[in-house]
């Protein structure tokens, strides 16, 4: 792995990125601005679930305002993170926080989409099965946040 990642590192379009000053400030921006657009939609659902959330209205209605947004963050993160990844491929690929992390938005991205589909089909009363994937789904997007900022103080 570490003979890939030295490539990798080696590569042009990695030497260009790291060597243009702004561009890894500019992805990290739109990264921590993605996450946060992301976290919120899915906060947002996730209390309309628990019924924290205030306004009476269906969640089906939560739901598809705000999936278009949280879809674009989606794409917005997954693009810059790898971005910066290839600029700093040793940093990150070689990171067991950053693995972690992926582990976490996988299974975030699942159980926000399986929240998502209950959201659609607008169930009535919300089942406390959905209302523990809720809180599950809050605290994972807590952890994958935390394990972002982390990456950056854990050596590879």
């Amino acid at each position: 792995m570490s003979v890939v990642l030295d490539q990798l590192y080696a590569s042009p379009l990695s030497t260009s990125i790291r060597d243009a000053g702004f561009i890894i400030p500019a992805v990290q921006s739109v990264h921590i601005l993605s996450i946060g657009l992301l976290f919120g939609g899915a906060l947002i659902c996730d209390l309309k679930v628990l019924g924290v959330w205030g306004v009476p209205e269906p969640l089906a209605l939560v739901y598809r305002r705000f999936q278009p947004w949280m879809m674009a963050a989606l794409g917005a993160l997954l693009l810059s993170g790898l971005v910066n990844a290839i600029g700093e491929p040793v940093r990150v690929f070689g990171n067991r926080i950053f693995w972690l992390k992926m582990a976490l938005l996988l299974v975030a991205c699942g159980l926000t989409a399986l929240l998502g589909r209950a959201m659609r089909q607008n169930q009535a009363p919300i089942s406390q099965i959905s209302r523990v994937m809720a809180l599950l789904s809050i605290l994972l997007w807590v952890a994958i946040i935390i394990c972002g900022r982390w990456i950056a103080y854990v050596a590879p």
